[in-house]
């Protein structure tokens, strides 16, 4: 049994001016092949996957694809895409025939001339591997997740935290899906619910247990815990884009009872949709906070979540300096 591991994570800031670029996912680091298994043995999803893979009885050959890292930022050019692509086919072909695909996506990724990276990169791998291959990926709590990324892969494993601390469970989570799959032969059934909605980043705490995002959280934990059940997400979605089927999206998959799948996502949608204003934040106008803070003993922390780097914004704004002086 020989299965592929592979990664490409970028999320993307469609208001950011400055592009993402080759160079960008260069200088974080591509690792190639066995290089890929032997650096990443410890470190985020792949790391799961290989700690997991070799623990399954069967001891599968780990194939090393790809890692395609870069940091968020802007749209990515399409010169970019096309090479990600590249990289991406290259290292299946130089795999050789595999019996399964396990990848680390991140979902929210945007070029110029392709809205959802993620559901193209992913088809134009279905279409190298074939229709039956089995393709398991995980994906950031804040992806985009579209129909595309749905029908190309048998499931997608979401995060259920952020602060994000459940990288390596969920990586766990995405092998332990696919065995399902591949060795115990569970048929994989998803309902996918789009709803029109995108939340603010703020009340996003899954950690807060005054916060609906914990009440989620823990329903989510729970609904995975039912034996049909094999993977279970809501993806409140990175907000700073500008796409098509933008929107918070419920995914569950079941082995094989497609009625089960449906009936929870619905009860995932329509709680998440009645509950959707308690997703709304209270905030401090600025002048107010930097007063507040001077009048404040001890450590103050000014956040200007909209200028937030690791979402892709420039780190460019100078609102709260200028409030300060």
């Amino acid at each position: 049994m020989r299965i592929a591991i592979g990664q490409l994570w970028q999320e993307t800031n469609t208001f950011n001016p400055r592009p993402t670029t080759r160079r960008d996912f260069e200088e974080f680091g591509v690792l190639r092949g066995a290089e890929l298994v032997e650096k990443m043995a410890t470190t985020n999803e792949l790391g799961a996957f290989i700690q997991s893979l070799r623990a399954w009885p069967e001891q599968p050959e780990i194939v090393g694809l790809v890692r395609l890292p870069a940091w968020p930022s802007g749209t990515a050019t399409r010169k970019t895409y096309d090479w990600l692509e590249r990289e991406m086919l290259a290292a299946l072909d130089a795999a050789g025939p595999v019996d399964a695909l396990l990848l680390a996506l991140h979902g929210a990724m945007v070029a110029e001339g392709v809205p959802d990276v993620e559901g193209a990169i992913l088809t134009a791998i279905r279409r190298r591997v074939g229709p039956q291959l089995p393709i398991v990926a995980t994906l950031d709590l804040h992806t985009n997740i579209t129909r595309e990324m749905v029908e190309q892969t048998q499931t997608l494993v979401l995060f259920h935290t952020a602060p994000h601390i459940d990288v390596h469970e969920t990586g766990l989570r995405g092998a332990a899906a696919l065995r399902r799959i591949l060795v115990d032969r569970a048929t994989p059934t998803t309902a996918f619910i789009k709803l029109p909605v995108v939340f603010p980043a703020e009340r996003a705490n899954t950690q807060d247990r005054a916060s609906i995002s914990f009440q989620i959280r823990e329903r989510l934990e729970h609904i995975e815990q039912q034996p049909q059940v094999i993977t279970a997400g809501l993806a409140t979605v990175q907000p700073w884009l500008d796409i098509p089927e933008l929107g918070t999206a419920v995914i569950v998959t079941t082995a094989g009872d497609q009625p089960l799948a449906d009936k929870i996502a619905q009860e995932i949608g329509d709680f998440v949709w009645e509950h959707r204003e308690d997703y709304l934040p209270e905030l401090t106008p600025l002048a107010d906070a930097v007063r507040e803070a001077h009048a404040t003993s001890g450590l103050v922390v000014l956040s200007d979540s909209a200028d937030a780097t690791t979402s892709g914004a420039p780190g460019d704004s100078n609102q709260v300096l200028r409030e300060l002086l």
